[in-house]
């Protein structure tokens, strides 16, 4: 008796599952490109940059390399209605010798002590003239953001420019509600800002409006 071979086909039916892709997930915007998104003018300039929000909010943008700079800052009146009481062109008051610090999320502005001037590198004596000899604080800020990559950093200036506006009269009155920024400037070591604020005096001439 002959036996053949019988090949049969075996169909193997192996289930084959595909991942269903992830749904895109909105990236999550940098505060600092949200903020300068909101901005209505910028002065960028390679010391500082300015930034002219909604509501006459004046913004200043840092480089952390520059933490610990020196700079000068103060007012000069440019222009009046009434040049019998004020001088144009003059600084009413001495510019403020101020120093940017860091602390977490926190701008410091701090005024040096002029007092004393260390040249030498000894350790203990340079701790010695920090603590006998501490800088007066002048103002902190709270940082509003960081760049992505923490290089930089921006803040709020607009009660430091106000506060640096002085009319240079004696009794007058500052009107709030005049204060408005009229240009912004910024340049390789320097930055600007043209202020016009009205100043109430008590006298018959009435108000005076000034831009510094």
């Amino acid at each position: 008796m002959k036996f053949k071979k019988l090949v049969l086909p075996v169909l193997c039916l192996i289930p084959v599952f595909s991942a269903a892709a992830a749904p895109d997930v909105p990236k999550k915007e940098n505060p600092y490109d949200k903020f300068i998104k909101t901005t209505q003018s910028s002065a960028e300039g390679e010391f500082v940059s300015l930034y002219q929000a909604k509501g006459n909010k004046l913004f200043m943008e840092f480089s952390r390399k520059n933490v610990g700079r020196r700079f000068l800052a103060g007012s000069t009146i440019k222009s009046v209605s009434n040049p019998t009481r004020v001088d144009i062109g003059y600084k009413y008051e001495d510019p403020l010798l101020l120093q940017l610090e860091l602390e977490d999320s926190v701008v410091v502005l701090n005024k040096p002590n002029p007092a004393v001037s260390v040249r030498s590198g000894d350790p203990r004596l340079l701790e010695a003239t920090r603590t006998s000899y501490r800088p007066i604080l002048f103002k902190r800020i709270p940082v509003k953001a960081f760049s992505a990559d923490s290089s930089r950093f921006v803040f709020e200036i607009t009660d430091l420019v106000n506060d640096l506006v002085n009319t240079g009269v004696v009794n007058a009155t500052k009107d709030k509600s005049s204060y408005s920024i009229e240009a912004i400037k910024s340049f390789k070591d320097n930055a600007s800002v043209t202020v016009k604020q009205n100043a109430e005096i008590k006298s018959k001439q009435g108000a005076i409006s000034f831009l510094f």
